[in-house]
Order: C-alpha cells, then sequence, then structure tokens
C-alpha cells in the first residue's frame, strides 16, 4: 500500500502501470514502474515515470518524445495522470513552445504541391 494522502486513482496498489492519452492530437504512453528504485526515501517509494510520445513528437518537457522521471509516492496529491496533465499544461505556457506549435499548426495547413504525383 503506498504512503501519503489518499490518492484519487489506485495505481498505487500495482507494480507497473501503463496508459496512453491524447493531449493536443499528440498520443502519449505513460509508463509508471512503482518502487522504480530499492528503498524509501522521505516516507515514500521511489517511483520511475517513462514519457513517450507514440511518433517521437515534441512536448512542451521533452524536445525528443521521451522523457524518464523519478519522484517519490508521496509526493502526488493527484493521480500520475493529472499531474502529468497539469505539468504539460504549465510547460505547454512557455514562449518557446508556443513558438513550435504555431509553427506545426501552420506546417500542417500548408498544402502539398507534389501530394498528387
Amino acid at each position: 500500500m503506498a504512503y501519503g494522502p489518499k490518492r484519487p486513482d489506485a495505481i498505487f496498489l500495482v507494480d507497473t502501470f501503463e496508459k496512453e492519452i491524447v493531449w493536443n492530437g499528440i498520443t502519449i504512453i505513460l509508463r509508471l514502474n512503482k518502487n522504480g528504485c530499492e528503498g524509501r526515501i522521505y516516507g515514500g517509494f521511489m517511483n520511475h515515470l517513462e514519457i513517450q510520445t507514440k511518433n517521437n513528437e515534441p512536448l512542451p518537457i521533452t524536445e525528443t518524445g521521451y522523457k524518464s522521471h523519478f519522484f517519490i509516492s508521496n509526493c502526488l496529491y493527484k493521480s500520475v495522470t493529472d499531474t502529468f496533465l497539469d505539468l504539460l499544461e504549465e510547460a505547454s505556457k512557455s514562449k518557446k513552445w508556443q513558438r513550435y506549435w504555431k509553427e506545426h499548426q501552420e506546417a500542417l495547413q500548408q498544402p502539398d504541391l507534389f501530394a498528387n504525383l
């Protein structure tokens, strides 16, 4: 059983967790390895969260589409998914991401002159 405040989901009752979510049209796979490191730290267990986009698309928190993140189980007051989505929303406010996202959206609107060849 996990330590710390009660969570809105029960993912801390299992050793591994994998979930696919879609954020702004980008498919993201979240993989959680509970107790990713041995031992307790600050009253909780160290967990490992892998964040990977399906097609290696960048996210506001990673330019490569992959991020490895370690955290202590009792540091979350929401579910891992909700915490991650909050992190993405906050990071997406950066000027760098706003510029990338605008260029990305414009590129999607750009017609392909060679599509019918």
